[in-house]
């Protein structure tokens, strides 16, 4: 077999679908890196279907060829049963085409799948939808990390939810597109200056992200200090700001998934995470779950959203983003979670009145 022919078939057959997906403006070549990167409005559409399904031919064909190239080497080599060569046939194990697809993280190129053999768990950090431990990174040295393995949550988590917002916000229960929504999120952030975690490895097979673990506290906990409360909503309404300012929507935005470190909000947990979601929905569940972490106090929570607008509104200067927030579609999703949202809904409307 002419093992030289078959990759230059390969190699042909590759680059000519690639033209294709050049010209749908899919992907673009990179020399320096000799790779191919998607483009970026190819990531502004890849939650279409039918964008994806395109994608996906165009692949496949390519894919196929591949792995009949792979195949049909792994045939050729397990046909020299000679001597020591017999071994080889135990040792030869198949491709897979996840391990030779990329992403960049800090200038770093990282496999969108690796076998994460280095990783030794410490502890359970709980949760009943994913699967989430405190574990050691041991890769030239050891670093404490956040392993976390994405579930099928359609029967737990989100239900009640997810039936009450069903057309009203791009929620996702697949475990697979949650995952891709965090690595999309995290790097996009990182890129623009964020403190969020580092990516440090992915297992794209089983569903797994290895993170950087942040030290701090949740900021649902640390925002019922009665001292720094306000101050907190403060700082809140600015993050938020600042990732929608970069087309980036938290998606589920209660304060339990930030991390106050160091005197810096850091968000952790953003497999919801889009930019189809509306901005004010971020709004509205923050500021729903924060009235439930200050156990219901209205003139603490008065007090504290009217901080949080403040602090939104001090790095984007949206008014109407607040009037949507607060419109009667999500006050009918959130008032099982916080009862005193129509009230709350009054006072930032005659609050931006006044600032008129």
């Amino acid at each position: 077999m002419n093992i030289d022919r078959y990759r230059s078939v390969i190699t042909e057959k590759i680059l000519r679908h690639s033209k294709v997906l050049e010209e749908y403006n899919i992907l673009k070549y990179v020399p320096e890196t000799l790779m191919f990167t998607p483009t970026e409005s190819m990531l502004q559409k890849v939650l279409s279907r039918g964008v994806l399904r395109y994608i996906k031919a165009y692949l496949y064909e390519a894919a196929l060829s591949y792995m009949g190239y792979a195949l049909k080497t792994r045939q050729a080599l397990t046909s020299l049963t000679l001597g020591s060569l017999s071994i080889l046939r135990k040792k030869i194990t198949y491709p897979n085409p996840y391990s030779e697809v990329y992403f960049k993280v800090n200038e770093k190129l990282l496999r969108l799948h690796e076998t994460l053999k280095n990783v030794k768990v410490i502890k359970d950090l709980g949760g009943i939808v994913n699967y989430t431990v405190l574990a050691e990174l041991r890769e030239n040295s050891v670093r404490t990390v956040v392993m976390k393995k994405y579930r099928d949550w359609k029967a737990i988590k989100w239900v009640p939810t997810t039936l009450w917002i069903a057309g009203l916000v791009d929620f996702t229960p697949i475990p697979s597109e949650r995952l891709l929504r965090e690595i999309r999120a995290l790097t996009t952030l990182l890129k623009h200056g964020f403190k969020v975690p580092c990516i440090y490895a992915v297992d794209w097979v089983n569903k797994v992200l290895v993170r950087e673990y942040i030290e701090g506290l949740p900021l649902s906990n640390v925002i019922k200090e009665y001292k720094r409360t306000y101050e907190i909503s403060y700082e809140a309404g600015k993050l938020l700001a600042e990732m929608h300012s970069r087309n980036i929507v938290f998606g589920d935005s209660r304060p339990s998934n930030i991390v106050y470190s160091n005197g810096i909000l850091v968000p952790v947990d953003l497999e919801q995470s889009s930019t189809t979601i509306p901005a004010s929905w971020d709004i509205a569940e923050f500021i729903s779950f924060m009235s439930v972490d200050l156990y219901l106090k209205v003139k603490t929570i008065l007090k504290a959203v009217e901080n949080f607008i403040e602090g939104y509104l001090s790095v984007r200067r949206d008014k109407s983003i607040f009037h949507d927030a607060f419109k009667a579609k999500y006050i009918r999703i959130l008032l099982p979670i916080s009862p005193i949202l129509p009230l709350v809904a009054n006072h930032v409307k005659t609050l931006l009145e006044a600032k008129s």
